[in-house]
């Protein structure tokens, strides 16, 4: 019985050429698919080890798919998403700020270097003046 039970599970190969994982595929790596497939197997043998029980195909499928919206649902995956947008922002707006600091400089000294300038104390006021 144990051995016809291993014997009946799906290999990952045979998995990945199953209609629904080829969709999730789709939307997702391949290797991400592979790992989780892999991890469902392994659960599977570990069952039928443990209690003799096989699981079809479908239990097999059911469960990668579980898988996935589990990673797709949670919180990590939001606060992932949430630290790369916010790192995205802090990135542009400081790109932004070095581009208007080189305008200003360039402003101020007139295109030239700021060792070369003969602007005198304004080069000390006006960027010390600064908003209120």
């Amino acid at each position: 019985m144990t051995e016809s039970a291993y014997r009946s599970l799906p290999s990952v190969d045979a998995l990945l050429q199953n209609d629904e994982v080829i969709r999730l595929a789709a939307n997702f790596s391949r290797s991400l698919i592979t790992t989780i497939a892999r991890d469902v197997l392994s659960d599977a043998r570990s069952s039928i080890k443990n209690t003799g029980e096989s699981r079809s195909v479908d239990q097999v499928t059911a469960q990668i798919t579980q898988r996935i919206q589990k990673i797709l649902n949670s919180e990590m995956l939001k606060l992932n998403i949430l630290a790369s947008v916010t790192g995205l922002f802090v990135a542009i707006l400081t790109w932004i700020f070095l581009k208007l600091i080189d305008l200003i400089i360039n402003v101020l000294y007139l295109g030239g270097d700021y060792l070369d300038n003969d602007l005198g104390y304004w080069a000390i006021l006006i960027p010390g003046i600064g908003p209120e």
